[in-house]
């Protein structure tokens, strides 16, 4: 799935201040408490990681944390490591 299709389907994006950015729903932002966090349309957050993916190290990548059954989170790769965003 694309960024932009996760924008769709999430309300917030967090970042750590280096390298690790995150697609979510606001109920996930109390995992990412000391991180920038940005609620918006999804062109405004699209925006924000675009400039986060460009301040970041060379280790960002992208994550798409929900909740399973069990209310465990899960994260699943956007953008890998050592990838471009696109």
């Amino acid at each position: 799935m694309s960024i932009t299709e996760i924008l769709q389907k999430t309300s917030v994006v967090a970042y750590d201040g280096c390298h690790k950015i995150y697609l979510m729903d606001k109920i996930h932002t109390k995992w990412v408490q000391d991180y920038k966090v940005v609620e918006g349309s999804p062109e405004d957050r699209l925006e924000m990681i675009e400039s986060w993916w460009d301040q970041s190290c060379p280790l960002r990548f992208i994550e798409w944390i929900t909740t399973n059954e069990s209310s465990e989170l899960v994260f699943t790769s956007v953008v890998s490591q050592g990838l471009c965003l696109e």
